[in-house]
């Protein structure tokens, strides 16, 4: 029963061309959750070689028509995806690192010793701190300078 359905909605024809592109736009939205680009740039293989099957041509027409889609898709990952949509998703569930690095500058944090190692909590999460803040007691507050690949660099408040 289930192998009849996957045969039929990856058939080629309108409702299989529909279920491969859902398929692949599910891919990379949960990408962008990892922010990696390898599962986007398999997903975008896939859909030109599905599409490329679509034809009925000889085997070097078959893969000219899957380097031409995949050049296509590319294009439209590169100017549409990763410039508009992708920013925008990132900017409504949060950035993580990005955000640390683009926003945290001389905001008001608190600093923490977990463990014996040194921790700054912002924003809700514990981020490292670079060797040097060991003047600094536990829970006091404290003013971010910078952050460089995710650890910071304090000052006194």
């Amino acid at each position: 029963m289930y192998y009849k359905f996957l045969a039929y909605s990856l058939s080629p024809s309108l409702d299989g061309i529909v279920w491969v592109v859902a398929i692949c736009l599910s891919i990379v939205i949960i990408d962008t959750f990892f922010q990696t680009e390898t599962l986007s740039h398999m997903a975008i293989i896939g859909n030109s070689i599905y599409f490329s099957l679509l034809f009925d041509f000889s085997v070097k027409w078959t893969v000219v028509i899957a380097i031409i889609a995949w050049l296509i898709t590319i294009a439209l990952y590169y100017l549409i995806w990763s410039k508009f949509i992708r920013p925008s998703l990132l900017l409504l569930l949060g950035k993580g690192e990005k955000e640390l690095q683009e926003s945290s500058e001389g905001e008001t944090a608190t600093f923490r010793i977990i463990e014996g190692e040194s921790f700054v909590k912002w924003n809700g999460d514990l981020w490292p701190v670079e060797d040097g803040s060991k003047c600094f007691n536990n829970d006091e507050k404290v003013t971010i300078d910078s952050c460089l690949n995710g650890i910071i660099k304090l000052k006194k408040k």
